[in-house]
C-alpha cells in the first residue's frame, strides 16, 4: 500500500506539472500567434494609400494579388494554430481529470481511517469533470482566432476581387460586400465546426 500511495503522489506532482505546462505553452503560442498575425499588415500600408485616393481599378493587380495570397495563408495558419491550441486545452483538461484522480484515491482511502481527508478537499475529486464537451475556458480564445482569421479571410478576399476587377462586370458595391459578408460567415461557422470536432474527438476517446 505504502508503494501504491508513493506511485499516486508522484504521479500527481508529474501531472500537475504537466497540466501547468500545458497552460504555459496555450500562452506562448498564442503570443506568437499575435505576432504572426501582424505580419500582413505590413503589407496592407502600400495598398491602402491606393484604396483610399479610389483608385481600385488602376490599383496594381501583382500588388493585389499579392496581397490575397498573403493574407489568404495566414486565414489558414491561423485556423491550423488554433486547432492545436485547442488540442493543448483539452489535454490540459485531461490533466485535471487526472489530478482529481488522485486526490479520489487518497480520499477513498481516508474513509477507512479516523482521519477523513476528504474533509479537507477543496479541490474536485470527480474524475468525469472537467467536461470536454464544455465550452467554459474556450469562448475567449475561440472569439480570438475566429475575429482576427475571418478578418484575414476577408481581406484576403477584397484584394482577390481587386486584382481582377478589369476582367469583372459586377456592381463593387453590392455583389462584392454580399461576397464579403458570406466569406464571413463561412469563416466563422468553419471555426465552430473546427472547435466543436476537437471537443467530440476528445470527448469520445476518454468518455
Amino acid at each position: 500500500m505504502a508503494e501504491s500511495s508513493d506511485f499516486m503522489l508522484k504521479e500527481y506532482e508529474n501531472i500537475s506539472q504537466a497540466h501547468f505546462k500545458t497552460n504555459e505553452s496555450i500562452a506562448i503560442f498564442f503570443r506568437y500567434y499575435l505576432l504572426l498575425m501582424a505580419i500582413p499588415i505590413a503589407f496592407l500600408g502600400t495598398s491602402w494609400e491606393q484604396v483610399e485616393a479610389k483608385d481600385v481599378v488602376n490599383m496594381g493587380s501583382a500588388l493585389a494579388a499579392m496581397n490575397a495570397a498573403i493574407f489568404g495563408i495566414f486565414a489558414v495558419m491561423g485556423l491550423c494554430v488554433m486547432y492545436y491550441v485547442i488540442g493543448l486545452r483539452l489535454d490540459a483538461l485531461l490533466y485535471a481529470r487526472t489530478v482529481n484522480g488522485t486526490r479520489k484515491y487518497f480520499a477513498d482511502r481516508g474513509k477507512n481511517s479516523k482521519d477523513k481527508i476528504d474533509d479537507f478537499l477543496v479541490l474536485p475529486t470527480n474524475m468525469s469533470s472537467p467536461k470536454f464537451t464544455a465550452s467554459n475556458g474556450f469562448l475567449g480564445l475561440v472569439s480570438s482566432f475566429t475575429i482576427l482569421d475571418s478578418c484575414y479571410a476577408i481581406a484576403a478576399t477584397f484584394f482577390f476581387n481587386v486584382s481582377s476587377y478589369e476582367s469583372r462586370n459586377w456592381n463593387f458595391e453590392g455583389q462584392f460586400l454580399a461576397l464579403l459578408f458570406a466569406i464571413l460567415v463561412a469563416s466563422v461557422v468553419l471555426h465552430i465546426v473546427a472547435f466543436e470536432c476537437a471537443k467530440i474527438r476528445m470527448s469520445e476517446t476518454w468518455d
